[in-house]
């Protein structure tokens, strides 16, 4: 994928963009496809996610990482998005 994660501060965004590259990539690539991947039951849980209506444990965390196939540096990066955009202060 060409979507460099460092360049983000905001998992949301990033998460966004990610689907819509895989999708340029993929013409059939959609929420459920990603779902059924990433080993959500709720095909909807990334939109979801990426408009803010749902926050992401760390199970589904590690089901985005799998489902974007991010490298181990990556997935530190994006834990770390993750608790930055999901604390309380």
């Amino acid at each position: 994928m060409s979507i460099d994660i460092y360049a983000y501060d905001d998992f949301r965004i990033y998460l966004r963009d990610c689907f819509n590259e895989r999708q340029k990539q993929d013409p059939d690539f959609t929420y459920r496809t990603f779902a059924a991947e990433a080993g959500f039951s709720n095909p909807g849980f990334l939109n979801d996610v990426v408009k803010g209506r749902r926050k992401l444990s760390k199970d589904a965390e590690a089901k985005m990482i799998a489902g974007f196939h991010l490298s181990d540096n990556e997935a530190v990066y994006f834990k770390l998005l993750v608790s930055y955009g999901q604390a309380k202060d």
